[in-house]
């Protein structure tokens, strides 16, 4: 009887080593995976620190063309689980980033804005994160990967005043794009819209405003979301070309045109003196358009310009002339679409002035209600500007 209980309780103890073996085990295999997995998510955390890094530093060298060059230094100054990043030169790609486009980064879009670097420590490379515990039960490695994408935007040539912008009240600064939508009203406005002055920019009650890029003695009132742009110099005026006005217009078409009702010209390029726009009437084209204005663009009153199919880069307005108008003293509710330089030139609206595209005047000045579309299709940027947007990281 007394050696059966023995041999009961010797058991008994066994069986508690083998219990005490098996959560020993246990513990220790939690542990362990508990110090792989954060061993992991530190390298995965260096690894994106030091892509960030690299991609900042590379989208620098947009302008330049030092990308690849600037990516793979900023990455070797960086350690992922205590070894310097080395990146590949096929890791880095330069492209566009629009968020309104699919995909938002492109190596076939343009302008070029954005660096994408991906990064990796994989196998595969023969650089994976090692695991202390992990090759007890054959997972002796962990491959890690992460891509960011960093943008240094040009500055967007959109709504310039040269020596001013003024809207009494209601104003909106926004963007739209017309490969997606021509109405940018209905479908879909961003916030990529630009103001430009070398002078003063005011507007009272109801702003919207996106972007401001200011000259080094220029000045607003706006509530802004994110801060005015200052350059170093004045935005510069786009040159004044009339080399590819044609000696005479298509169809015959005046040097004075008088605009009354519905107009419909042919597509092409054409030369005015003057453009004059009765009370509600409409110009628009039907085809892509050029014309270049030598003189005054007036309203009588309300009046539309349109481009074809309501993209602004099918039609490109020329207008020179110191002191000419565009709008002028009497107009109000008018609408234009187009791709406007007119460096000389005044903007003048009482009420109600809608622009769609993009446009450099002398000044604007509109009483009430100025909207400014600003199309990203253009890719209008200010040229003989070097400064650009300050780099962001948006992925």
């Amino acid at each position: 009887m007394t050696m059966r209980f023995m041999n009961r309780a010797c058991r008994r103890r066994g069986l508690t080593l083998v219990y005490t073996i098996c959560a020993l085990l246990a513990l220790m295999a939690m542990i362990s995976m508990g110090i792989d997995l954060a061993r992991v998510q530190l390298a995965r955390t260096e690894l994106r620190q030091a892509a960030d890094a690299a991609a900042r530093y590379a989208a620098l060298g947009i302008a330049d063309g030092t990308c690849v060059s600037r990516a793979l230094l900023a990455a070797a100054d960086n350690t992922v689980d205590g070894t310097p990043l080395a990146l590949r030169s096929s890791d880095v790609t330069v492209g566009n980033w629009d968020d309104t486009a699919t995909p938002a980064f492109s190596t076939a879009r343009t302008p070029h804005n954005a660096v994408r670097v991906s990064a990796e420590r994989t196998a595969a490379r023969q650089n994976p994160v090692r695991l202390w515990f992990g090759a007890l039960v054959g997972a002796a490695s962990c491959d890690i990967r992460v891509v960011c994408i960093a943008t240094s935007d040009p500055l967007t040539s959109g709504f310039v005043g040269l020596n001013g912008i003024s809207a009494k009240n209601n104003l909106r600064s926004l963007s739209y794009n017309s490969s997606v939508s021509t109405d940018p009203e209905n479908g879909g406005t961003y916030s990529h819209g630009m103001l430009g002055s070398n002078g003063q920019i005011t507007a009272g009650n109801n702003e919207v405003v996106g972007q401001v890029v200011l000259g080094p003695d220029g000045s607003h009132n706006l509530n802004l979301r994110f801060s005015a742009l200052r350059l170093e110099d004045p935005i510069p005026a786009p040159a004044i070309d009339f080399s590819g006005a044609p000696p005479s217009n298509p169809g015959g078409v005046p040097r004075n045109l008088a605009v009354s009702g519905t107009t419909t010209l042919p597509a092409g390029t054409y030369y005015f003196n003057r453009i004059t726009l009765a009370n509600n009437a409409t110009l628009r084209f039907a085809g892509p358009a050029t014309i270049y204005v030598d003189g005054n663009i007036t309203f009588a009153q309300s009046g539309t310009i349109e481009a074809f199919n309501g993209i602004p880069a099918h039609l490109k307005i020329r207008q020179r002339g110191a002191g000419t108008d565009f709008g002028g003293s009497n107009a109000n509710s008018i609408d234009v679409t187009a791709d406007i330089e007119a460096p000389q030139t005044d903007f003048h609206a009482k009420n109600n002035a809608t622009l769609r595209g993009r446009a450099v005047f002398n000044s604007i000045d509109v009483k009430n209600n100025l909207d400014l579309f600003y199309d990203q299709s253009l890719n209008a940027t200010l040229a003989g500007v070097s400064q650009r947007w300050p780099v962001a990281v948006v992925q």
